[in-house]
């Protein structure tokens, strides 16, 4: 059914709402998950003379994912953007030149990697102001924990004229699983 389908949709944005709340969020941390940890300015990469997302941020981020001992080699790097940021890698002499790059990013029109980056573009991140914070993570410094998958049920409500009824549920939670395996990246949206 379209409805129970767009229910399943509706709490997929918000599982990623979920996500992408938690990459700079306070975190628990110690055995019984009672301390708080807050984001480590550390771990901050500040826009890099210009608005623009640029090749030296990326860089940067990487530099101290590895400072953190992150093992490159064995966990997946991703970084969400915007569609502006989006755009700036577009721009990039680096990422339309052929030689420096393995996929022809130029035929699809999608930058889905570069420098070891897997970019996943979304617009749901939390922030109003410019600049952005971006996050980059390794994959392994991330953890979403579900308790109930997403759940859809169509009924019909006999007290309402036999309408149809679309139940939908979902019990999810994401935290950081270590401080030093996520990045926040700073560019505006413009």
């Amino acid at each position: 059914s379209p409805y129970a389908v767009n229910g399943a949709y509706a709490l997929g944005r918000a599982i990623d709402d979920e996500i992408l709340g938690s990459f700079f969020a306070t975190s628990k941390t110690g055995e019984n998950g009672t301390t708080d940890e807050a984001f480590s300015t550390d771990q901050d990469v500040a826009i890099d003379g210009t608005t623009a997302l640029t090749i030296a941020q990326l860089l940067e981020g990487k530099r101290l994912l590895m400072q953190n001992e992150v093992d490159l080699d064995n966990d997946q790097i991703f970084m969400a953007v915007t569609a502006a940021q989006h755009e700036d890698l577009l721009g990039m002499t680096q990422i339309q030149t052929i030689d420096s790059n393995a996929t022809k990013v130029l035929v699809d029109g999608r930058v889905r990697s570069f420098l070891g980056i897997n970019f996943i573009t979304t617009e749901r991140i939390p922030g109003s102001a410019d600049p952005y914070p971006l996050p980059m993570w390794a994959k392994s410094g991330m953890h979403l924990c579900v308790w109930n998958d997403i759940t859809t049920k169509i009924s019909e409500r006999e007290d309402k004229s036999y309408a149809t009824q679309v139940y939908c549920k979902a019990t999810v939670g994401a935290t950081r699983i270590e401080s030093g395996k996520v990045v926040r990246i700073y560019a505006a949206t413009n």
